[in-house]
């Protein structure tokens, strides 16, 4: 299956919400050890209020809708 990645560089959680787009809210997050922040799907990430400064978001978007992943990394 093909599988597209988008990365963004993020500085707020307004702009951690529009780069999730139309993504899912049941798609799947794995936030990357020693980052303190807590999610499993995207819908715990758009709920966040305040968010660490610098984290690179990755949206791995499948065409198979349930192989899907957002992950959350240190830069």
């Amino acid at each position: 299956m093909a599988r597209h990645d988008m990365r963004c560089k993020l500085q707020s959680s307004d702009q951690l919400r529009a780069c999730l787009g139309r993504v899912p809210d049941d798609s799947r997050v794995e936030v990357e050890r020693g980052i303190a922040l807590t999610a499993e799907t995207v819908a715990d990430l758009r709920s966040l209020s305040d968010l660490p400064a610098g984290l690179i978001l990755v949206i791995n978007n499948d065409l198979d809708p349930r192989y899907n992943v957002v992950r959350i990394e240190r830069p």
